[in-house]
């Protein structure tokens, strides 16, 4: 039987997994990226003065992040991140000094109760407000949030600015590699329904023992190869050209 191919525009995360599940599928894979490099938004450059690399986001990884970690485990890399125990940040700020959100392995979400009150970078009216926005979320996290920016969701919830700043803002760049302003409100209610909610599993917290670059883009290559796939760097696309429902070319 002719060998099925798909074509992947995009060398970020979701095209290289895509790609990739292709690859575990039988499917030979032609991976396209404008890019030099792939990778996308989460990657890794050299600083033109320390000359050590720096990372761009994905900064933060969570229990609940699934489809990353199966991701990593196709590619047989998943090894190079390393989870915390729990949830567990440290804070340092000019009005407060060091201070830590600390979310304990206890039953139920006593553990977030007890790490949001133990958490000194927000006042008491800070931490009862954001209390009630994530009581109200508990009770509406079905509703489609998909037009909302995160920011326009936290208007609605009514949290001030002591919140945002120590709370939701850091966890919306951390997590989603997005501003509040400009990030959807749908993937940061995935994180809290699944992150926050869900296991102690799902809540912990990981990070990356080597570069964004070297994660999982070194392999990607070697195993799309598996199935005769190539990655063509440099490859801008216009659009398609498409016959009879079917796409004959990219362009």
């Amino acid at each position: 039987m002719k060998q099925k191919h798909a074509v992947v525009i995009g060398g970020g995360v979701a095209g290289a997994a895509a790609a990739s599940a292709l690859t575990e599928a039988g499917v030979s894979v032609t991976l396209l990226d404008q890019r030099p490099t792939i990778g996308g938004r989460t990657s890794s450059f050299r600083d033109g003065v320390t000359k050590e690399e720096v990372d761009n986001g994905q900064h933060l990884f969570m229990g609940c992040y699934h489809e990353t970690r199966c991701f990593l485990q196709r590619l047989k890399v998943e090894d190079r991140l390393k989870f915390l125990p729990h949830f567990c940040i440290p804070f340092v700020s000019p009005l407060n000094g060091r201070s830590k959100l600390d979310f304990p392995i206890w039953p139920f979400s006593t553990g977030i109760l007890k790490g949001l009150f133990g958490f000194r970078e927000l006042s008491l009216g800070d931490k009862l407000a954001l209390m009630k926005g994530f009581a109200f979320f508990r009770l509406t996290h079905k509703r489609d949030l998909s037009h909302l920016t995160v920011s326009q969701w936290l208007d609605r919830l009514r949290q001030p600015r002591g919140t945002r700043w120590s709370f939701w803002h850091p966890l919306c760049l951390a997590t989603l590699n997005e501003r509040a302003e400009t990030a959807c409100a749908q993937a940061l209610a995935v994180v809290l329904k699944q992150g926050f909610f869900g296991s102690d599993a799902d809540r912990a917290l990981g990070y990356s023992l080597v570069s964004l670059g070297k994660l999982w883009p070194v392999e990607l290559p070697g195993y799309l190869k598996r199935q005769d796939g190539i990655i063509g760097l440099g490859q801008s696309v216009s659009g398609f050209e498409v016959k009879d429902g079917r796409v004959e070319k990219v362009l």
